[in-house]
């Protein structure tokens, strides 16, 4: 799991492509780009750190850079990686943060969040700052009260989980749609050998996701993540009910003075005159 989580980042550049010049173009580059530079940087790191310490001497409290200049004695060396490390998780919040904030806005679109999340311009100001905000939040209440001693393994578990999970829905759901639509009308099919390449990715990510407990200090990141999914699958359901109950019986919302938006009443529950 935590191999796949340093690969993280591919969805923000697909969240990109509504703002990106040509981004039939410029989309697959960068994603090739990126891969090849996360092979190259993460092959010269594991390098350059196999001669220096012994696998056997690292630990989860210190990384694995850090360890192994610091048994080669370069430890200013060391102290430069602690200071990259840091711009890295920083790096990794922000693009979170971009992420989100636009799904957080297409959310309250169709009618899923909260409306006041709904703004028009192309930079999702209030979405990013919403998550933001619940990024903080999470992080403080974690340090503060819950478990402050592996917060670091249970924070890579959980979000690798939602990760892994991401990744889960995106790879059913290209299935679905390639098996429904096929490829798109200018003949833009990215992932080759359908449905075979999909099959055989979501097989993976679910046995990643079931492995998980066998990692010591994983199985309390998986716990954390499946309950989350299980709350937002209540408040979807009991969303969509409540919707489909004002949508079904709109003449109660008139009787009671209120007033019902465009969107509320379909054409199906507008009786229709008989001539």
């Amino acid at each position: 799991m935590i191999v796949m989580f340093t690969y993280a980042g591919f969805e923000v550049i697909g969240l990109a492509a509504s703002e990106a010049h040509d981004p039939h173009r410029t989309i697959p580059r960068a994603i090739l780009y990126t891969i090849l530079g996360l092979v190259g940087l993460y092959s010269l790191a594991i390098l350059v750190l196999l001669p220096l310490v012994r696998t056997s001497r690292l630990t989860e409290s210190v990384s694995p850079l850090v360890a192994g200049l610091t048994a080669a004695g370069l430890n200013w060396a060391a102290g430069l990686i602690n200071i990259v490390l840091v711009v890295a998780i920083l790096s990794t919040m922000l693009a979170a943060m971009f992420g989100m904030g636009r799904m957080v806005r297409s959310l309250a679109e169709a009618g899923y969040a909260p409306l006041w999340l709904k703004e028009s311009s192309d930079v999702p100001v209030r979405g990013i700052l919403f998550s933001g905000a619940g990024m903080l939040a999470g992080v403080a209440l974690s340090l503060g009260y819950l478990l402050p001693s592996r917060i670091y393994l249970f924070l890579i578990s959980s979000g690798g989980f939602s990760l892994l999970f991401t990744y889960v829905i995106i790879m059913a759901t290209h299935y679905k749609y390639r098996k429904v639509y096929g490829c798109p009308p200018t003949g833009h099919c990215q992932l080759r050998g359908y449905p075979y390449t999909t099959l055989l990715g979501l097989a993976a990510l679910i046995a990643i996701i079931v492995s998980m407990p066998l990692v010591p200090g994983q199985g309390f990141g998986l716990l954390a993540g499946i309950l989350l999914v299980f709350v937002y699958f209540l408040a979807y359901i009991a969303t969509m009910t409540t919707g489909r109950k004002k949508v079904l019986n709109p003449l109660a919302d008139m009787e009671s003075g209120e007033e019902l938006s465009p969107k509320e009443v379909s054409e199906e529950t507008v009786p229709k005159r008989c001539d």
